[in-house]
């Protein structure tokens, strides 16, 4: 749903995107096309009408940071508000800070340490798994950074201790930075692990140079970490942050591209026939529907997709090429 809601919203990110209506929109690669974008989508909107974009990412630019007076030189009359692509930060017009009453002088928690940003505390992160785990309902829990998984494990396994359920399938998403004794404790307390491996061309070669350096780039997203130890794995886009396209993000966890085309981590590479299960049984096993979609078998909900190859048969860079021709979906057939 988000993904296809962020459209009615003015896209400013670096990489070009179809939007659902299949429109090409041009990537910006510079802070003065995007104010010039903004610019031009103020003149179609009401008179007090805020102006909300997305997609933002100033890990590309070079220069200057985006900041409140590049985007007053969009427009002063109205909120001028610019999400950036991990949709967790924002930069804002004088006018939209006015609004909330934020000075200099303001004073707010983010969390925030020199390694990363807390979302939701190591103490609440606890508090709030032992609630869910106490209540038997399954967690999704986001994790970006080797330290965030550890407070997630530590929490779910005294949470557990605590209030025992069998079956629980509790999911880590994106788990970019986990390593190897970090998959082996999934798998020791059948937790599961959703991989953003679409991360690894988007952003790879970007980490390497300027956030974890090299290292620690090569086993980011460490899918065949996960599947040696035994946790159920399934892989995503993270859409809208990049583009819903399934073959892709197997494609990614295959080869391990970067944009300039190198392989990043060629021991976290994984093979086509594991990720295309990871992007079917393993994704509706994580959300506990494996008995009603993720494959094509008897009594199961008839949705499944029509390609133009097989792709078990095509060159594993070729993944991400094979053509989609049509769907079906609760049994209704739908040809492009």
């Amino acid at each position: 749903m988000m993904a296809g809601a962020m459209w009615n919203f003015t896209y400013a990110g670096y990489h070009g995107r179809i939007d659902p209506r299949d429109v090409l929109h041009k990537g910006m690669t510079d802070i003065g096309t995007v104010i010039s974008r903004l610019k031009d989508q103020v003149t179609a909107l009401a008179a007090n009408q805020p102006l909300v974009s997305w997609g933002f990412d100033p890990i590309f630019l070079t220069g200057e940071r985006l900041n409140r007076h590049h985007l007053d030189k969009v427009a002063n009359d109205r909120p001028v508000i610019v999400l950036f692509c991990n949709m967790h930060l924002m930069c804002v017009n004088s006018t939209t800070l006015e609004m909330v009453e934020y000075t200099r002088e303001t004073n707010v928690e983010i969390g925030g340490k020199t390694n990363g940003i807390w979302n939701t505390s190591p103490t609440e992160i606890h508090s709030l798994c032992q609630t869910f785990q106490r209540h038997g309902i399954q967690m999704h829990i986001h994790a970006n950074g080797d330290e965030a998984s550890s407070v997630v494990l530590a929490a779910l396994e005294t949470a557990a201790q605590k209030h025992p359920w069998a079956g629980a399938r509790h999911v880590l998403q994106h788990g970019q930075m986990m390593g190897a004794d970090q998959f082996r404790r999934c798998a020791e307390q059948g937790l599961c692990a959703n991989l953003f491996s679409n991360h690894i061309w988007y952003f790879g070669d970007q980490h390497a140079a300027q956030t974890i350096g090299e290292d620690r780039a090569r086993r980011m997203n460490a899918a065949r970490a996960a599947l040696d130890a035994g946790v159920p794995l399934a892989i995503h886009s993270d859409a809208p942050i990049t583009p819903m396209a399934s073959l892709f993000t197997a494609w990614c966890a295959v080869n391990r591209r970067t944009m300039s085309g190198r392989t990043l981590g060629e021991a976290q590479r994984i093979t086509v026939d594991e990720a295309l299960y990871a992007i079917t049984l393993g994704a509706a096993y994580t959300l506990k529907l494996d008995g009603e979609i993720g494959s094509i078998e008897t009594g199961k909900v008839a949705d499944f997709a029509v390609l133009g190859d097989d792709p078990t048969e095509v060159d594993p860079m070729a993944l991400k090429d094979i053509p989609v021709l049509g769907t079906v979906s609760g049994g209704h057939v739908s040809l492009i």
